[in-house]
């Protein structure tokens, strides 16, 4: 790849998916993709289709990893880490605190 270049700027599916770039290793057939939520709910629905502005609408299965970190300020310290507790093909379920911003990636899949 060549120097100072965004893989978008050379990567046919980056540009088309908007995504300026990809980290880390995957599985042949697998894709990551990101976004930012915005937690309103203790057990609030993900659903693919609205968090990627209709980009993903459906996982191939429920074996997918989502990797949640937490990057507004503030804390409750009792409530530990944001974590997923329910994977379904077109959302998942989040628990993590209200109010705050999580940075989200999902790894694994895509039917469309």
């Amino acid at each position: 790849m060549p120097k100072n270049l965004w893989p978008k700027d050379s990567c046919p599916y980056c540009k088309d998916q908007g995504f300026d770039a990809v980290v880390g290793g995957v599985a042949p057939g697998e894709v990551v993709f990101g976004f930012v939520n915005h937690h309103t709910g203790a057990g609030e629905s993900i659903v693919f289709r609205t968090v990627t502005n209709e980009k993903v609408s459906l996982m191939v299965d429920n074996n997918y990893r989502v990797l949640v970190t937490k990057i507004s300020a503030g804390s409750v310290a009792a409530l530990g880490q944001a974590y997923v507790y329910e994977q379904y093909k077109d959302h998942f379920r989040l628990f993590a605190e209200n109010g705050e911003d999580y940075d989200v990636i999902v790894i694994g899949r895509v039917a469309y």
